[in-house]
């Protein structure tokens, strides 16, 4: 459907409204003004500009990504939690995890009267315009007690055992080079 729909925009820009297709077989817009009340004109079906546009919608890469857009969801949660995965390096996924987890579930909060509150973001892909946003309650961190809990728990009931074995490093397998002989051939390398 989505793609079909997508591809209905080469029939739509020259005044072609149905057929487009076995699931979107017409537009969904509403009728439309009659050719003589209508401000701007159609494109003619073999003129450049049509073949252009055809090109570049019909190109199969962008059908098949256009295919797995979400017609009902947006990406800014996943945005909100990659961004969050970075803030905490990728090596802290499980930290990241946790953190956008105790976020993510917040509610929106509300004035003294009880009124929803927003606020007014101004990006700078709007170049001037701006955007409504929803504020949130505060953000709690209630896993940073649970995680300190249980690692004086951990460590309360391993005082008498041995610690466990932390494996060497993965550069340990490797033989080290001696210093001078690496200098030497980097430079012999880059010298020629």
């Amino acid at each position: 459907m989505i793609a079909e729909k997508w591809l209905s925009l080469n029939n739509h820009i020259i005044n072609i409204h149905t057929k487009h297709g076995r699931v979107f077989e017409k537009c969904a817009h509403g009728r439309l003004l009659a050719a003589q009340n209508r401000k701007k004109k159609w494109l003619k079906a073999d003129s450049v500009p049509a073949l252009k546009l055809n090109k570049v919608v019909s190109q199969k890469a962008f059908v098949r990504d256009v295919k797995k857009m979400s017609p009902s969801q947006q990406t800014y949660g996943l945005e909100v939690y990659h961004s969050i995965v970075n803030q905490f390096s990728p090596k802290m996924l499980i930290l990241a995890a946790l953190h956008y987890n105790e976020k993510s579930g917040r509610k929106h909060a509300k004035t003294r009267t009880g009124q929803l509150q927003y606020t007014v973001k101004f990006p700078k892909a709007k170049k001037g315009g701006h955007v409504v946003r929803r504020v949130n309650t505060a953000a709690t961190y209630e896993y940073v007690t649970e995680l300190l809990t249980e690692t004086l728990r951990l460590c309360e009931n391993n005082v008498d055992e041995e610690p466990f074995d932390v494996p060497d490093p993965l550069s340990s397998r490797w033989e080290k080079p001696d210093k001078r002989d690496a200098v030497a051939l980097f430079r012999s390398r880059f010298n020629h």
